[in-house]
């Protein structure tokens, strides 16, 4: 038996012309994903204490449950990008996203030093949980609801 699994990922909206272009854009349209497997003994304490998790919170309503941690939601990490208004007033947003807050305000700084009409600004960008777009139960979730506020409901 293997300790080790992967995952083959085919990549649908890769192009070959951002692979020069963009940090970490990766090579290919296939990429294997390697990952260590839990020990059985582990994978059935995991099970065990997500059931008794569900016994445990089964009678209480959305607004009294523990939210999801960032790791069960899959979230990414929030970036930064620079944006400002062209001389049109349509937005525009620098392409390069920054994972540090200070890369992003030096780069709108020297921006803004070498033409001051441009008024050029950091803007976050929140990291996205993925997992709820797997979630059976995100249209119900108090939580989800939280973090998408322009979503209908």
């Amino acid at each position: 038996m293997s300790n080790k699994g992967e995952i083959v990922l085919f990549l649908t909206d890769w192009k070959e012309s951002y692979v020069d272009k963009y940090e970490n854009y990766p090579d290919s349209a296939i990429k294997v994903v390697s990952f260590d497997l839990m020990s059985l003994a582990n994978t059935k304490a995991y099970l065990e204490a997500k059931v008794s998790l569900e016994a445990k919170y089964e009678a209480l309503s959305d607004k009294e449950l523990p939210e999801c941690t960032d790791e069960e939601l899959w979230r990414d990490e929030d970036t930064y990008t620079v944006e400002w208004f062209t001389q049109t007033g349509n937005l525009a947003k620098y392409p390069k996203k920054f994972t540090d807050v200070d890369e992003a305000f030096k780069f709108a700084n020297s921006v803004n030093n070498a033409d001051n009409k441009n008024h050029v600004h950091p803007v976050t960008v929140k990291g996205e949980a993925k997992r709820c777009r797997y979630c059976p139960a995100s249209d119900y979730c108090e939580q989800y609801k939280k973090m998408n506020p322009e979503e209908e409901w």
